[in-house]
């Protein structure tokens, strides 16, 4: 990680209260975040954190998403590629150097002046506080009026005293680490410290301290600014969020009021901190949380004139020190209860105008003390906090009537049904089951008429159509039903009908009562027994009667079979002796309160203890009929439910493992209707289950596709049986993305269809990786073909024009073009192009640094220009603007000595280059700056070969000439010696001028191969060796050793690089050609006076 300092957070909400609570030099953010949306975040932090780079993280083909990004605050972007982790340590190193220089110049010029007076004048007059301190000591030589606003002190408790004397830093960790760096650096950039006012106050600042000297004196030039309502604002903000989410994710109250405590402590001192919940039915006092250090949870009590009664009848917070606690009591107002504490703080919970409890903290020494900024705090916090509890407390609320109905629904005497409006049952209790010896899942699906007897059908069916048409809201109406054992009874229905949600009917209630023996009572005692009789011997429930102490006096047959026991097994034994010891425990109250209620009903559901050994679960009716004259016993009607409850634990486990399922889950009915949406589907479409259930799945972005589509296919699905394969899906918000869809038709033991199961996972970093491996593979074979091109193709022209119509249809753009810097390097000039309408060779100027040519060269990395209307880091041309150019990227073509120009791609349409674009770009500017290199090179050694072969040939006719000269001079040296004759001697003088002609003409072609000026400049001769022996590397032969002795650090001389570096080329060359075997060696020496470099061989030598 390069040596920084990373913090990651999962999601938004804790990235945010970590970046607002920490001090970060750049915050990296993805586009994708699981909780809220990245562009939340993004504003959050361009408003509070303006100073600090931020790099915006998309995913390739998010391209307006990082445009909106950058015009949002974000200082930059990155494409996650398969080199992200490669790309991100370089950008975040860009990002913080960039960010450094703005904030070095922007404290430069509010604090510096062009002169002393104007200094003492900004410095004096400055809102931002400053300080001038002794780098030494430490010791303030001025303040302005702004610091010592901000400290609470005159200059005269300031100036001339040093930080430690004035307790000015606090005494953490970050103070420490402050000075550490000042002392380390010498300066510290934008830096939250803790500092104390006159007062004791502990505030943060955001410091910087950069070294200065004045008057010859090294000092430290401070500029703080008070940033502690801003740190105070963001951990509230953050807070906030971090109760928000407690909410959602706590499973029980006691976990939320942890939650509520943990928060609560991040923001002030909260070592003792409680919850009262008040209820005004009792008028009572409950702590449902309470952790204090000196007290224990008081028990609930009646609200008496405590501190916390006192602002429940306000409603107003309430800060209460010692002197504000004595005041309250000399007025009646309160009366102290519980330890005596120091500071008391304590705000309402309400929530729609209603106070339901008090939110309070305690401090016990003098080292707390609460201030009116934590009022405030705690105050805000708190309104978040009531509807955190409300909303839980509504919830086990809703929990516990749902339970209660659920027992009520279960447990009634008379028999419920729910119907659809076609009179299709939906749902039944066991009364109906009772009544009709039907299972609930045999009932379920039937409609009411089916059961009802077939000459009361039209009656019936009158009455109920009439209540679906509105004609009237219920009925009742006396009718006889069929059991499934094909008898009959009569039975009395009220029915009513029921709306759904959105105010539309949807189904229908009934109340069934069984009046079969009032109605056959007219038959006669006798006949009514007889019936009674035959019912108990059939029936299978179990009836019992229990004497008032719970012995069994008797039980039908049916009852006998449920059990196992014989009559006389069981007859004079209490009922409770067969009961489960956990149930018996819970059933003994319950009992004794229905001995106490002649007449009263109760339904309970335990384990008997069968005969065999096994417990089965029974779901028993008990009626109090002590009172009757005829019975006087206590009546117990039995079912055995124990395959009901084993078949409701199947279900409920089935359910719990659909909801873990890390897959999107959905169900829908032969009518394309959802019948069920996990959890998932709704993370990955974004609906809710309550917002899809009864709707067709068409609606709700199960694909892309038309209804019509949709629909076809899963008629298909019902033909086949199965379906997977990969479609595009709509979400709630509209956004689409792909999925691996997997569609299974579902049917009854009959083999008929009832509905439809999807799984679908989604699958777009797949797809995008896959698009991405496609345009990649294209980049590279673009580039093989051109360096392929580049290896063959000898005219320079022809490859660049090769080059640029490689870029332009590779990355689809519509201009594209390579520059060459002019050697005078104010202008360039236009080599190769596409989509130009410029001739080849047009002088385009280069100004300045300003314009974007002179911003390309000077960057030295590639300009990527998203959208040109919005850049401001050059001044975009016309050249560029008049031709309706919206995008670019610009690249340097590097060359021997400095760029050899740039290479240029843009799009009349507005795109953001992906870093894989960018590196095609630098791939093919190297691929053309290695062409012109070897073309380079290759002109070199030609040339150099050629000034050799003329040495060579000037060298043969200079020893060759010079030699017959030599013994023309000495010749006539010899005669001149001998003669006197005058007339001989002036022929003989004549003969040495022209001996002297013939030498100098020598000499000349001796200097032909060596004709340039000589340009000597400091340079590392080790690399001018290095340098030689690369170019004459082609004339070494295999088996010939390469020794060189040059030494391991830099070697500088005065020297011509060109001509020294011929000189050794030919020594070197000389060395090759007349060493067959053996080994060539390069040696530097440094001498006193002159370097020595000699190339020795093992060769034949000149024969």
């Amino acid at each position: 990680r390069r040596g920084f300092r990373v913090t990651v957070a999962g999601t938004g909400r804790e990235g945010l209260r970590i970046a607002l609570s920490q001090r970060f030099d750049v915050v990296v953010l993805d586009s994708r975040l699981r909780d809220i949306p990245a562009f939340d975040v993004l504003s959050v932090l361009a408003e509070r954190l303006a100073e600090v780079p931020k790099i915006f993280v998309v995913t390739a083909g998010q391209e307006q998403t990082a445009v909106r990004a950058l015009a949002s605050g974000a200082a930059g972007y990155l494409v996650k590629t398969a080199r992200y982790n490669e790309i991100l340590p370089s950008e975040v190193e860009a990002q913080i150097r960039a960010a450094r220089a703005r904030h070095s110049l922007k404290q430069q010029r509010q604090a510096l002046g062009e002169s002393q007076d104007r200094f003492q004048k900004v410095f004096q007059a400055s809102p931002v506080a400053i300080g001038l301190a002794t780098r030494d000591e430490g010791r303030f030589l001025d303040a302005n009026e702004a610091l010592l606003h901000l400290l609470g002190r005159s200059k005269e408790d300031v100036v001339g005293h040093t930080f430690q004397e004035l307790h000015f830093l606090g005494d953490d960790a970050l103070s420490a680490g402050a000075l550490q760096r000042i002392t380390a650096s010498g300066s510290l950039h934008d830096e939250d410290v803790p500092f104390r006012t006159k007062s004791g106050d502990l505030r943060y600042g955001r410091a910087s301290v950069e070294p200065i000297e004045v008057e010859g004196q090294p000092c430290y030039l401070a500029i703080l600014r008070d940033v502690t309502e801003e740190r105070q604002d963001a951990r509230l903000r953050a807070s906030l969020y971090d109760i928000s989410e407690a909410t959602a994710s706590a499973q029980d109250m006691p976990q939320l009021f942890r939650e509520i405590h943990r928060i609560v402590a991040e923001l002030m001192p909260a070592a003792n901190l409680y919850i009262a919940l008040y209820d005004a039915t009792k008028d009572e006092l409950s702590f449902p949380y309470f952790v204090d250090e000196k007290e224990s949870a008081p028990a609930p009590y009646k609200a008496g004139k405590g501190l916390t009664e006192y602002v429940l009848r306000t409603e107003e917070p309430l800060l209460a020190s010692p002197e504000v606690v004595r005041n309250l009591e000399a007025r009646g107002g309160v009366e102290l209860v519980g330890a005596e504490g120091i500071d008391w703080l304590g705000v309402p919970l309400a929530v729609g105008g209603r106070t339901f409890g008090v939110l309070a903290v305690q401090s016990y020494g003098p080292g707390t003390r609460y201030t009116q900024a934590d009022r405030s705090t705690l105050s805000l916090a708190s309104s978040q906090v009531a509807l955190a509890i409300d909303r839980r407390r509504s919830e086990e609320a809703r929990r516990k009537a749902e339970a209660r109905f659920r027992t009520m629904f279960e447990g009634a005497p008379v028999g419920i049904i729910l119907a659809d409006l076609e009179g299709r049952l939906r749902e039944l209790n066991p009364a109906v089951q009772r009544m009709t010896g039907y299972t609930v899942d045999e009932l379920r699906g039937k409609y009411i008429r089916d059961i009802t007897f077939s000459g009361d059908v039209e009656p019936s069916e009158k009455a109920f159509q009439a209540l679906v048409r509105g004609a009237q809201s219920g009925y009742e109406i006396e009718k006889r039903y069929v059991r499934k054992d094909g008898t009959q009874f009569w039975a009395r229905l009220t029915a009513v009908r029921l709306k759904s949600p959105g105010g539309q009917p949807d189904s229908v209630m009934g109340m069934v009562e069984d009046i079969t023996e009032a109605k056959e009572a007219l038959e006669g005692r006798e006949a009514a027994g007889r019936r009674f009789a035959a019912m108990i011997v059939k029936i299978t429930d179990g009836i019992s009667l229990l004497g008032p102490d719970g012995t069994v006096m008797w039980q039908s047959p049916s009852a006998l079979r449920l059990f196992g026991y014989t009559s006389e097994e069981v007859l004079g034994n209490t009922g409770f002796a067969y009961v489960h010891p956990e149930d018996a425990a819970q059933l003994t109250p319950v009992f004794a309160d229905l001995m106490a209620h002649p007449g009263k009903s109760l339904v309970a559901e335990f384990r008997i203890l069968h005969k065999d050994g096994s417990w089965r679960w029974m779901e028993a009716v008990g009626t109090n009929l002590l009172d009757d004259p005829d019975l006087h016993a206590v009546v117990m009607n039995y079912r055995d439910i124990t395959e009901r409850n084993e078949a409701l634990d199947q279900i409920r486990f089935q359910a719990s493992l659909l909801s873990q399922v890390r897959n999107a889950v959905i169900a829908i009915d032969r009518e394309f209707r959802v019948v069920y949406w996990n959890e998932f589907a709704t993370a990955m479409y974004g609906w809710k289950p309550a917002e899809v259930y009864g709707k067709a799945v068409t609606s709700v972005g199960f694909t892309s596709d038309s209804p019509e589509t949709t629909e076809t296919l899963l008629k298909t699905v019902a033909e086949t049986g199965h379906w997977a394969g990969e479609r595009n899906v709509v979400r709630k918000d509209g956004g689409t993305f792909p999925v691996d869809l997997t569609l299974t038709a579902l049917r009854d033991r009959a083999g008929s269809l009832i509905g439809y199961v999807g799984v679908s996972s989604d699958v777009t970093e797949r797809v995008r990786s896959r698009q991405e491996l496609e345009t990649r593979a294209q980049q590279h074979a673009a580039i093989a073909a051109l360096g392929q091109r580049a290896l063959v193709e000898p005219l320079m022209p022809a490859l660049l024009s090769g080059a640029v119509e490689a870029l332009a249809r590779t990355l689809k753009v519509s201009h594209a073009a390579i520059l060459e810097v002019l050697p005078e390097a104010d202008a360039v000039s236009l080599r190769a192009k596409v989509g130009w309408d410029l001739p080849l060779g047009t002088r385009i100027p280069n100004p300045s640094q300003d314009g974007w040519v002179g911003f390309a060269l000077a960057s030295g990395r590639p300009v990527v220009t998203a959208e040109m209307a919005t850049e401001t880091r050059f001044q975009v041309p016309p050249l560029i603007t008049d031709r309706g150019i919206q995008s670019g990227v610009t690249v340097v073509i590097p060359g021997d000595e400095g760029p050899f120009g740039l290479l240029a791609v843009h799009s009349v349409e507005a795109r953001a280059f992906s870093s894989d674009d960018v590196y095609f770009c630098e791939a093919v500017a190297s691929l053309v700056a290695n062409a012109l290199e070897r073309r380079r090179i290759e002109k070199v050694l030609s040339e150099s070969e050629r000034l050799a072969s003329m040495g060579q040939l000037a060298a043969y006719v200079a020893h060759e000439v010079n030699t017959p000269l030599t013994n023309i001079s000495l010749l006539a040296s010899s005669i001149a010696r001998r003669e006197t004759d005058p007339e001989i001697l002036r022929k003989l003088q004549a003969i040495g001028v022209q001996r002297r002609r013939a030498t100098a003409i020598i000499t000349n072609l001796l200097d032909v191969p060596r004709h340039r000026t000589a340009r000597r400049s400091p340079e590392d001769v080790r690399k001018v060796i290095s340098a030689a022996l690369e170019q004459v590397g082609p004339y070494r032969r295999p088996g010939v050793g390469l020794h060189t002795e040059v030494g391991e650090h830099a070697v500088f001389a005065n020297i011509d690089v060109v001509q020294i570096r011929e000189v050794l080329v030919n020594l070197l060359k000389n060395a090759f050609q007349a060493t067959t075997k053996g080994s060539v060696t390069v040696r530097l020496s440094e001498l006193p006076d002159f370097l020595s470099i000699a190339v020795e061989d093992t060769g034949v030598g000149i024969a």
